[in-house]
């Protein structure tokens, strides 16, 4: 108790109060987040890693992919 009633008061000394109570909310947010299905990022995976080895990998270039955070790695990956 004495760890965790420290820790808040560092924190709400640091931070506004709408800040503080910001924070809860985005961990609600977080921890409630609905991600895409795994069978539709293995299908992606599946169908890019396709086009690879069939086409080469710059045939990737102009492809859409749908998830923002797998898209970001697959391109960081390519270069």
């Amino acid at each position: 108790m004495i760890v965790l009633g420290g820790t808040f008061a560092v924190v709400m000394m640091r931070f506004t109060l709408s800040q503080f109570l910001g924070a809860f909310k985005t961990a609600g947010e977080a921890f409630s987040h609905k991600g895409e299905s795994a069978e539709e990022l293995i299908a992606a995976v599946v169908e890019l890693a396709t086009v690879a080895r069939n086409e080469a990998l710059l045939a990737q270039e102009g492809r859409e992919i749908n998830n923002p955070v797998f898209a970001n790695g697959y391109h960081h990956v390519g270069r």
